[in-house]
């Protein structure tokens, strides 16, 4: 049995009947389980190149399809901060773009994002004006140097699987801003201005590498 299948059979003891890991984004650490939430059973299945072509992805993703369409039924606690309305469905979303979705709530919210991406880099350059205000407009929020920032993990890999969506220009002026961040990205350990191949960056580098300019951006990687 190679990795891949030893991955899909934990998943397939693992999964719930509604395709589900339990809570979605946040842990129960009162349970013991090898997959402690449907967002990291994504990432596993990602990262093992496990597709919707086998039948526990796909099942994990209609269930994410349909939690997309109706976020009452979010299996987490609902937590008391502005931007937890508009962060679910960027949550759903950026998993499901792992392996693609054709559900018009998907289609929308990564329309929604795509249009504050290129908002935000309108002139190339990264404007926190231009973000919070079209941020404000759509999501009814201002975005900048929040959780769910463009600087957060889960917009990095919305974007990177869907690049054929975005235009180079607004591609080349997002790996720079992201290269030349001073902080980490959202839910992880990594900081981009100090990027180096290591075990913790590895998805960050993953996502980062499906930019058309990732190779001349970031050529110490190469």
């Amino acid at each position: 049995m190679n990795m891949q299948e030893k991955v899909i059979k934990i998943l397939m003891e693992e999964q719930h009947e509604d395709g589900s890991f339990g809570r979605f984004h946040t842990m129960d650490s009162r349970l013991k389980q090898k997959i402690p939430t449907t967002e990291a059973a994504a990432w596993l299945m990602y990262e093992n190149s496990i597709t919707r072509q086998v039948d526990v992805c796909n099942k994990t993703c209609l269930y994410m399809e349909r939690l997309l369409d109706d976020t009452g039924k979010w299996p987490d606690s609902w937590e008391k901060n502005e931007y937890f309305k508009s962060a679910v469905p960027l949550f759903i979303a950026s998993k499901l773009a792992l392996f693609t979705s054709e559900t018009e709530e998907y289609k929308r919210v990564l329309n929604t994002w795509i249009f504050i991406l290129i908002s935000a880099f309108q002139t190339n350059q990264y404007s926190a004006h231009r973000a919070n205000d079209i941020s404000k407009q759509l999501l009814g929020v201002k975005i900048d140097k929040t959780y769910i920032g463009l600087h957060s993990l889960n917009c990095l890999a919305l974007f990177a699987l869907n690049t054929d969506k975005i235009p180079i220009p607004i591609q080349n002026a997002y790996l720079q801003w992201l290269h030349n961040f001073v902080g980490k990205i959202t839910y992880t350990d990594v900081e981009p201005k100090n990027l180096i191949n290591s075990p913790k960056s590895t998805r960050v580098i993953s996502l980062l590498s499906k930019f058309k300019y990732f190779e001349k951006e970031f050529s110490n990687l190469v």
